[in-house]
């Protein structure tokens, strides 16, 4: 508790006047949830921001709730939502701080909020307005666009009221989508963030404005102090670095004794980050994410021809449709504040790079590898490879043509005990194959599987298929792990597991993990019916 009223002090500290600004109350936002069934049901929070402000008088606005009615997601029929606004005083806000920390308990307006009985104190950070790069804190925050905001939290670390989000992440989408509607809180983008309270103290005291000289690489800061402040007696420091191809090409520091600052740089290119820091209070007053300037523009010309192209489409074995597409001859117009327009310059070789990796880097980490035929052995390989390292937790196997032999070949590698492992076939046949009744595959399938099995000792599996009404059809083919260390991962197979490395195919890293890994589950959902059942372990 004696750590708990510390941490709490210091925020308090942070709101005397002329620190940080002149805040006089809070408002508060909470998300919350009810879960139905159990007897008198209290509300426990999804999240809550408690953010720092400053108002004309005393008045402090009276609960309401931005929802009318309960909201409501389909998949969760347990659970109702709602989204509660109020301001509060700062002696107030203290107490309610305190009790949560015994108690786990946010008790304004007479009401309970339930927490978490495993919140973790965060040490403070510095949340700085989104620039060229955005800051994923600020889809919570409120209004964080001027000098930045320093961020206090309460942590809840098991999210323990929030499992079905991270087994079914579109419920979470689903929630956010409709939380979006009443207020600008993106919560899908910060799942890490269910079950917290943020204290977020926004600077106010001063403003910052960093822009270019119009001629060379200079840049200049102005300063704005708020109509209360006093910058008597301030000692602050600005710090300026600008970045280019991951190394620092210019840093900057001076002490700041007027509003106006000449920033000198060498290099034209690049994004910066500032930091206006209190030398005396040691806390930052202002700072950004990665900014950049617009030193060129690009732009493209179209010029229609008067001669169209055109082709024929066979709509069926007699009759053809005649296709017209108007043509244009493009050409690029290239704006930049470099005089000399002959000069190739140096960031423009750089842009241009003829290759981003290496390829036998790419090759040691599977990020891209390129079979021919004769190749299965290799592709196994490394497809195992794959799941040994990745699978700790789950697996997915997503392909139209999926049989038991390619699970058999892939899945049943997987040594990690009771990783829960999925896959999902169409019940489609290779050509050349004899024909089956789909009902008749997905019986022998799930028979083949049965009988291949000596035991099944740590094995977690379930083989479902697209069959009747149920799900939709589906032609790529990806292997996923939902739940690696850094997110969700996947892999485009290029072709069939039962034709990996036998003709030429691309098997690659897919950009987004989560996309993929939610289009698995969403159709792996529409299967949930006995009917689509191959097989179980």
């Amino acid at each position: 508790m004696q750590e708990a009223s510390h941490y709490i002090n210091s925020i308090f500290e942070l709101l005397e006047p002329n620190i940080i600004g002149f805040h006089n109350q809070f408002e508060i936002i909470t998300i919350f949830a009810i879960l139905k069934g159990n007897g008198n049901p209290e509300p426990f929070n999804v999240l809550t921001v408690v953010v720092a402000q400053e108002e004309p008088t005393e008045e402090l606005q009276k609960p309401i709730f931005l929802n009318s009615k309960p909201l409501k997601i389909q998949g969760l029929k347990d659970f109702s939502f709602g989204i509660l606004k109020y301001s509060i005083n700062v002696e107030e806000t203290k107490n309610l701080l305190m009790n949560l920390a015994q108690n786990n308990v946010w008790a304004a307006n007479q009401k309970d909020l339930l927490f978490s009985n495993s919140l973790d104190l965060i040490p403070r950070i510095f949340v700085p307005p989104d620039a060229t790069e955005v800051v994923p804190l600020n889809k919570i925050l409120k209004n964080n666009f001027w000098s930045g905001s320093h961020v206090f939290e309460w942590f809840d670390t098991t999210k323990d009221n929030f499992k079905v989000f991270f087994e079914r992440p579109d419920l979470l989408q689903q929630l956010s989508e409709e939380i979006q509607k009443f207020i600008p809180i993106k919560l899908a983008s910060l799942s890490d963030r269910l079950g917290n309270l943020i204290i977020q103290l926004p600077v106010s005291i001063v403003m910052t404005d960093l822009n270019h000289t119009k001629q060379g690489n200079a840049l200049t800061l102005k300063v704005a102090w708020h109509p209360k402040a006093s910058s008597e007696g301030k000692n602050l420091v600005f710090n300026c670095v600008r970045l280019d191809d991951k190394t620092c090409q210019d840093f900057y520091s001076c002490r700041i004794s007027t509003n106006d600052v000449t920033i000198p740089m060498m290099h034209e290119r690049g994004v910066h980050r500032y930091y206006l820091w209190d030398d005396d209070r040691k806390i930052l007053l202002a700072a950004s994410a990665k900014s950049s300037f617009i030193h060129e523009v690009t732009m493209n010309s179209a010029m229609i021809e008067n001669e169209p192209r055109g082709f024929y489409i066979k709509n069926n074995s007699t009759d053809r449709e005649l296709i017209r597409i108007g043509m244009v001859t493009n050409r690029l117009f290239n704006i930049n504040t470099d005089k000399n327009k002959s000069k190739i310059l140096n960031h423009t070789w750089t842009s241009q790079r003829l290759y981003e990796h290496e390829k036998t880097d790419l090759l040691k980490q599977k990020k891209l590898i390129q079979y021919n035929r004769n190749q299965s052995v290799n592709a196994y390989d490394d497809l195992r490879t794959l799941i040994q390292h990745y699978g700790q937790e789950s697996v997915y196997l997503w392909d139209p043509y999926l049989s038991p032999q390619d699970i058999l070949r892939t899945l049943f590698y997987c040594s990690h005990s009771n990783s829960n492992l999925k896959a999902i076939t169409g019940l489609d046949f290779p050509p050349g194959t004899d024909s089956q009744t789909k009902k008749d595959v997905l019986n022998n399938y799930g028979q083949e599987l049965e009988n291949s099995c000596e035991n099944k000792f740590g094995l977690k599996l379930e083989f479902r298929a697209k069959f009747g009404q149920y799900g939709w059809s589906f032609h790529d083919r990806f292997l996923i792990f939902p739940k690696t260390s850094i997110g969700p991962r996947a892999w485009s197979l290029g072709t069939s597991v039962n034709s990996l490395g036998n003709a030429h195919h691309i098997f690659q890293e897919v950009s987004d993990g989560r996309l993929i890994a939610d289009a698995f589950e969403s159709l792996w959902a529409a299967l949930d019916h006995q009917e689509c059942l191959v097989w179980k372990s």
